[in-house]
């Protein structure tokens, strides 16, 4: 048997990895042409903006329908994916056991048509590994999750649960919530500040346009930490630039995310990729939710290899062992009241993030939060604008210190009950990535 390459599918590339090592990426584009299309790696800014036959999300949507500008060798999706595997594989000249890495929502219809072209390639398929299930297992604690995959034309929410094995619980599909929706609305408010301030408008030219929508993600991510935007594009061996207040595409990005809320359930905790997380910073939707590392996804198929290609050829995976060491951080955006910055602003477990606030909040020995009516080992409310932990006859220490009656926390605070390995952070909340 030849050497495992994982191949891991995602809304922006391709990418192929073996032992650790990445040995070919290309993103999830291609412009058709007459002849048959340049695929991915090989096309250029100037090719997108030039022709109408551009398409994203082709590995991510595969089908079999007929396209809007097909050609006579690309009709659907599913040509499109050959073409472009075929191009990868003609780059790896060894590429034959492989593994995917797929997004939770692909239908068995659509695993069976990458399996298809896999076989037509010669490529052996060793399983396919729901994306979501291997993140987690790399990088969550136990717990309830759910992870929210903000897509071009969509968003999927896939429910997972973690113990000794994290289980694939079900995905629900929301149609046209997805980041396609707020470029473009970004893009048209970003135009018009140019309008209003320079009178050139950057979506009159396809080039520039095109160089427009290849910065606004770094804009987005941007939006979340400065005030204000300074954007700039080059026209005609000129740089044009205009200012926009980052409150507005904040306000773009939570009316286009708001209805997701309601489809989140009670007691699991949400939890986004890096390209999804680029929005959630600048919503101001999600306050509390944890942030998968960037590798999780590989990390988790490497340290369930050998049970993974042991399974049946072509195996869907949907369950896999957990890891004892979870990386996932915690991510809390700003508060929306004023406090002290010297005081701490919210309690942590690592899992999840409590508010302070002047109700008392009652903690046992395990590290948990009570409800009110029962006896609490400890409590912690905010006085004065600051926070402050009170025994109730039990020890805590604070960075170490044993508390005597009280003590006021300030971020970044380890509390330790009864002796316990801390089981809470007090943090403050000064940014959008406080943690």
């Amino acid at each position: 048997m030849s050497e495992i390459s994982i191949i891991e599918i995602n809304t922006d590339n391709i990418s192929v990895w073996r032992e650790g090592r990445l040995l070919d990426i290309s993103p999830q584009v291609a412009v058709l042409t007459a002849d048959g299309g340049f695929i991915s790696h090989e096309v250029s800014a100037r090719t997108m903006a030039s022709s109408q036959k551009i398409y994203r999300d082709y590995w991510t949507c595969v089908n079999e329908h007929t396209l809007s500008h097909p050609t006579a060798r690309i009709r659907h999706k599913a040509d499109m994916v050959y073409v472009h595997l075929k191009n990868i594989s003609e780059r790896i000249s060894d590429l034959v056991d492989v593994v995917y890495t797929v997004p939770s929502h692909l239908t068995s219809y659509q695993l069976s048509l990458l399996l298809g072209i896999s076989n037509a390639l010669d490529l052996s398929v060793r399983g396919f590994v729901d994306a979501n299930v291997a993140a987690l297992a790399n990088a969550a604690a136990p717990g309830s999750y759910t992870v929210l995959d903000i897509q071009p034309n969509q968003t999927v929410i896939t429910d997972l649960d973690v113990a000794d094995q994290v289980t694939h619980k079900g995905a629900e599909l929301v149609p046209n919530i997805g980041s396609n929706n707020i470029y473009h609305a970004c893009a048209r408010h970003i135009a018009n500040s140019f309008v209003r301030q320079t009178r050139f408008d950057p979506l009159h030219d396809s080039l520039c346009e095109q160089y427009l929508m290849d910065a606004l993600p770094r804009w987005v991510d941007e939006s979340a930490f400065n005030k204000d935007l300074y954007c700039s594009l080059e026209y005609n061996d000129e740089v044009i630039r205009a200012v926009v207040a980052s409150s507005d595409i904040k306000k773009i990005i939570a009316h286009n995310l708001s209805p997701l809320e309601s489809r989140l359930k009670v007691g699991r905790t949400v939890a986004f990729c890096r390209d999804s997380k680029i929005f959630v910073n600048s919503s101001g939707l999600f306050t509390e939710h944890q942030n998968i590392p960037v590798n999780a996804v590989l990390d988790g198929v490497c340290d369930n290899l050998d049970s993974i290609i042991e399974g049946e050829n072509a195996e869907f995976i949907s369950v896999l062992n957990s890891s004892s060491k979870p990386s996932m951080q915690l991510t809390i955006n700003p508060v929306v009241f004023e406090i002290d910055s010297e005081s701490a602003t919210h309690i942590t477990d690592g899992k999840r993030a409590v508010t302070l606030s002047q109700t008392p909040i009652g903690l046992d020995t395990n590290g948990f939060v009570l409800r009110p009516e029962q006896i609490s080992s400890a409590v912690v409310r905010l006085e004065n604008g600051f926070a402050t932990i009170y025994s109730n006859k039990i020890k805590i220490s604070v960075n170490g210190m044993t508390v005597v009656d009280n003590c006021t926390l300030k971020g970044g605070d380890q509390i330790h009950i009864d002796n316990k390995v801390g089981p809470f952070t007090a943090v403050t909340v000064i940014n959008s990535d406080a943690s």
